[in-house]
């Protein structure tokens, strides 16, 4: 490839990774706010709102009616959600990812991870000395695949995906301390990542 075709290489791959994040953040915007596609991810959206109303120190599910419900019979924990120790209701899912969203607004973290997943492409393909045009790689991933689908809702798939998909590249990188960390965080928010 010359120096020409590689230089429009690039600037049509990073033309694609535009193009492709302004059209998630633009579906991601005409998304209604708090709506999820399953009960998993308001769950997840219930333990972050919860934690931020608590000033960042509990993960119990604050139940609005406790004065006039005190034994909880009306709480809405159908379907096996949440487990009741003592005076607090709690998650069953896993803490972490809504924890490191409380802070940052829930649906923007999967979003800006899926955009990070379509930044890494052209790097991974470099690593696996793909001759693929790295463009048409990063609408395929973006939407051929069910990224787009994970980066719009409450889910930690994504920024799970995002940090295997880093130990990847820095394992092909040669630097394998950073890619087992990369790896082991990938496991911490999403425990299938093993």
């Amino acid at each position: 490839m010359t120096v020409d075709a590689a230089s429009r290489s690039v600037i049509r791959t990073r033309l694609a990774i535009f193009v492709a994040a302004a059209l998630l953040v633009a579906i991601r915007i005409t998304l209604p706010a708090n709506a999820f596609w399953i009960s998993d991810a308001g769950n997840k959206n219930l333990v972050a709102e919860n934690f931020a109303a608590s000033g960042y120190r509990h993960v119990s599910i604050g139940y609005p009616a406790a004065d006039i419900d005190p034994g909880f019979r009306w709480f809405p924990a159908a379907g096996g959600h949440f487990r009741r120790l003592g005076a607090h209701y709690f998650s069953i899912v896993p803490w972490v990812f809504p924890l490191l969203a409380a802070p940052l607004g829930t649906s923007w973290i999967p979003l800006a991870a899926g955009i990070g997943i379509l930044m890494m492409i052209p790097a991974l393909l470099r690593a696996a000395g793909s001759d693929a045009d790295p463009a048409w790689v990063v609408f395929v991933t973006a939407f051929a695949t069910p990224l787009a689908f994970y980066s719009l809702d409450f889910w930690e798939h994504t920024l799970a995906t995002l940090l295997a998909t880093g130990a990847v590249v820095l394992l092909l990188r040669r630097k394998p301390l950073l890619a087992g960390l990369a790896a082991g965080a990938s496991i911490v928010i999403r425990d299938q990542g093993y």
